[in-house]
């Protein structure tokens, strides 16, 4: 284990900005490595560390790798955990340089969200099959100029006919699916009816998203809730990989307010 991530660690944070990037351009670190469950900038946002955050932008070394990557526990970018747990600061910035970031983060409870995930069911059900083979069928033997070279009965009966032999064909291939959908709108598969069952931070996600706004829910890692707040759920990551260090660890509360009616049943 390179005693220099340990300290890395102790820098992110005290805030300190200039020695991560001093121990960065020595070589001493990299920006994000197999040896750590998070990278650096997650880190930075973790620990509400902006000065770090900023440097780490700046770094040529890092800003490219850093932004797209997710963890390996929660498989989240930089991005989800400023969103996760409200760091104002850091949604201004994505919301500056990155154009569209936040707006396409939040879409994902949008109305829109969902029509894109009917139409891609619809896109990989059974009928849309037979429709995909004739259409594709029939574009082959276009594009070779068959059907003009072989002009019997009405233009519009014959390639009807042809994209029916296409369609209903068992022997031919297989084509491909045009989209994964429960690799694309894996949000809409998280059950989030049962939060105290939580055991990733994806469902703590969605469930700020679909909920947060009516239930006035959130999630810290300060330890613990506001006073009087309700402590859902608990999650704990290892910072480093395997258990060099297996008391580094951050400790995720999903907390929710208690509302006024629940406040004078008690």
């Amino acid at each position: 284990m390179n005693p220099s991530y340990k300290k890395v660690l102790s820098l992110i944070k005290e805030d300190n900005s200039s020695e991560i990037i001093s121990e960065i351009n020595l070589g001493n670190v990299k920006c994000s490595d197999n040896i750590m469950n998070f990278n650096f900038l997650q880190l930075s946002i973790i620990f509400s560390k902006k000065a770090v955050f900023e440097a780490l932008q700046n770094s040529a070394k890092c800003q490219k790798e850093l932004n797209e990557n997710k963890d390996k526990v929660f498989q989240l970018t930089p991005l989800d955990y400023a969103f996760i747990l409200n760091r104002s600061e850091f949604m201004d910035y994505y919301r500056e340089n990155d154009p569209g970031a936040v707006d396409k983060l939040q879409a994902y409870s949008s109305v829109i969200h969902g029509l894109g995930r009917y139409i891609c069911y619809l896109f990989n059900s059974t009928a849309f099959d037979y429709i995909w083979k004739g259409a594709t069928g029939l574009a082959i033997l276009e594009a070779i100029g068959f059907i003009k070279t072989h002009q019997f009965g009405s233009m519009y009966t014959a390639k009807f006919a042809i994209a029916a032999i296409y369609a209903c064909s068992p022997d031919l291939v297989n084509m491909p699916k045009l989209i994964d959908c429960k690799k694309t709108f894996e949000y809409e598969a998280i059950n989030i009816t049962s939060p105290r069952d939580f055991d990733s931070l994806k469902q703590s996600k969605k469930y700020l998203m679909k909920e947060g706004g009516a239930l006035n829910a959130y999630v810290t890692t300060n330890g613990e809730c506001n006073q009087k707040d309700e402590k859902l759920t608990e999650l704990k990551a290892n910072i480093f990989q395997g258990t060099y260090y297996p008391n580094e660890t951050i400790t995720f509360i999903l907390c929710e307010e208690v509302q006024k009616h629940q406040i004078d049943e008690l």
